[in-house]
């Protein structure tokens, strides 16, 4: 779903606070699955001989791995969803409301 565009919108200053949780989840999960990737592959390989590292690959659930990955921006819509729903029926205008309820709904930019 796109995102309305709604001209002069104003939030409270309890929806800036929830505005800004919203982008703090965005930027923690991004984190999140960085650090997991990023995490995994340096068990494996740093610091390790090649005999290590094959064994440790060997020994790595990439499938989990990937569910674990899938999951991270499942949590995300959650988290993003639950302070959306909540800052909309706390909305102050039309406009906050409209807002908060397209983010509810999930809507993208792109």
């Amino acid at each position: 779903m796109r995102c309305p565009n709604i001209n002069g919108l104003e939030f409270s200053k309890k929806n800036l606070e929830n505005l800004q949780a919203v982008r703090d989840i965005t930027k923690n999960t991004d984190m999140l699955a960085k650090a997991f990737s990023v995490g995994t592959f340096a068990t494996i390989f740093v610091g390790n001989g090649p005999l290590v590292s094959q064994l440790n690959i060997a020994n790595t659930d990439f499938a989990k791995m990937a569910e674990a990955l899938g999951a991270v921006p499942k949590m995300k819509r959650h988290a993003i969803a639950r302070i959306s729903y909540s800052a909309y029926r706390n909305a102050t205008s039309h406009k906050e409301r409209e807002f908060w309820k397209a983010l509810v709904k999930g809507c993208k930019n792109e």
